[in-house]
């Protein structure tokens, strides 16, 4: 395999002058030796409103998984994420990356939404970054894909000059997230649906 390129994640995705159609291959830390031992060279690349199908994919197999998988809430699920990202990706309020193998095509995924904020303590700008849509195929978990998912996600808020992004963890990504520095907030949430249940990401 050819691993002579840069690294990834010196400055790797778009500026507000510059989105690059694509990204040096991943070729740092543990993630890569299993990529090298199991064969897999991968990728990761901007989104654009080309992959606006494969956000939604990847959005509605982490609803799934989650148990929200009643057919009607789907529908609306994808109605709602497909309106909000027919609009977010263009005008840059939505981030997204997306992981491809060369023998298994796009993996997984994640993105950036940055909302308006007004601001707190020492923030500097009236907005702030949310992670979310963190996903990866089943059958390529356990190599590390999350974590450079998650690498490249956090550069890129920093690159734009935020301090600090939030985001919604479950169960079982709770170990990687605390693994990458983030810690619990005192935030809470009230639910306005009484069937909503517990646990709720993105």
């Amino acid at each position: 395999m050819d691993r002579t390129g840069p690294p990834l994640y010196e400055n790797p995705f778009m500026t507000a002058s510059r989105r690059p159609p694509d990204l040096p291959r991943v070729v740092c830390g543990h993630a890569a030796r299993r990529w090298r031992q199991y064969h897999f060279d991968m990728t990761l690349r901007s989104t654009t409103i080309e992959d606006l199908n494969t956000i939604l994919e990847h959005r509605l197999a982490m609803f799934c998984e989650m148990g929200r998988d009643d057919p009607h809430e789907l529908a609306n699920l994808e109605r709602v994420s497909r309106e909000y990202f027919e609009t977010a990706i263009p005008s840059g309020t939505f981030h997204g990356v997306l992981a491809e193998l060369d023998e298994g095509g796009v993996v997984g995924g994640g993105g950036v939404v940055i909302v308006p904020w007004p601001g707190a303590g020492k923030r500097s700008r009236p907005c702030r970054p949310w992670i979310l849509n963190v996903y990866v195929r089943a059958e390529y978990r356990r190599l590390g894909i999350a974590r450079a998912i998650m690498e490249a996600l956090i550069q890129w808020c920093e690159s734009q000059g935020f301090d600090c992004v939030c985001l919604h963890a479950t169960s079982s990504g709770r170990p990687l997230y605390e693994q990458l520095g983030f810690i619990p907030t005192n935030e809470m949430r009230l639910d306005l649906c009484s069937s909503a249940p517990s646990e709720v990401t993105g």
